[in-house]
């Protein structure tokens, strides 16, 4: 699915060796990447047009995967509850076999009703029913 992300105004500053954007959910200045940059809209998105609480976020959370410690870009919360896993990657990079595989294990970890891929430009929205997951057409509401 191709998502309309909701026009918002971004705040940028340039650092010495880097330029940020202000990231109002961590009310940090951080990194402007281009995977920032999907990440961003992808919260707006699922503020403004998924009715999701933004107190209900967590952004770039530390998931345990056996050995190894990696971090889930974005993570909504319901009824104490991951409900929603979201990977973000750059728009130059393909969403493939590898990027759903990610999102997987972090699911073996905090399981979700959905899980969403995105690189800005394509969007993959999965929910489970029954232990089965189905491509889903349109991005879920939170209500």
């Amino acid at each position: 699915m191709q998502l309309s992300f909701p026009n918002y105004e971004p705040r940028f500053r340039q650092k010495e060796t880097a330029k940020e954007i202000w990231d109002p959910f961590r009310k940090k200045w951080v990194a402007f990447t281009p995977e920032e940059w999907v990440r961003q809209n992808m919260l707006h998105f699922l503020v403004h047009r998924c009715q999701v609480p933004p107190a209900l976020v967590a952004i770039e959370k530390s998931l345990k995967i056996g050995p190894l410690t990696k971090r889930a870009d974005i993570l909504v919360y319901k009824e104490d509850a991951v409900w929603m896993l979201v990977e973000c990657k750059a728009q130059n990079i393909g969403l493939d076999q590898d990027t759903l595989q990610q999102i997987l294990a972090y699911h073996t970890v905090r399981q979700a009703k959905y899980l969403v891929i995105s690189n800005g430009t394509q969007t993959f929205c999965f929910s489970t029913l029954d232990g089965q997951w189905q491509a889903q057409e349109e991005m879920p509401v939170y209500a």
